[in-house]
């Protein structure tokens, strides 16, 4: 059983790297779903997307309508999102 009860851990996880979502808990991803959690530097997940999502969060809450895409970007044998 990997990360958060995940039997899938994304490539590239490691010392630096943290399994992250795609789609944010607090914007209704799933924290069980593996397609829904890739790879990062730490950093990158906090402060910068917990901020990002959180803006995102105010403007739903706000009734604003949101599109919101995630999309993996992976550069050869990489695994760690370039930040």
């Amino acid at each position: 059983m990997g990360h958060r009860g995940q039997p899938d851990r994304p490539p590239g996880s490691g010392r630096r790297n943290r399994d992250v979502h795609l789609l944010g808990a607090q914007l209704g991803g799933s924290n069980k779903d593996p397609r829904n959690f890739v790879t990062m530097h730490q950093y990158a997940n906090t402060p910068a997307m917990r901020d990002f999502e959180t803006q995102v969060r105010k403007a739903v809450d706000a009734g604003e309508i949101i599109r919101y895409r995630a999309t993996p970007a992976y550069s050869g044998s990489v695994f760690c999102r370039r930040v």
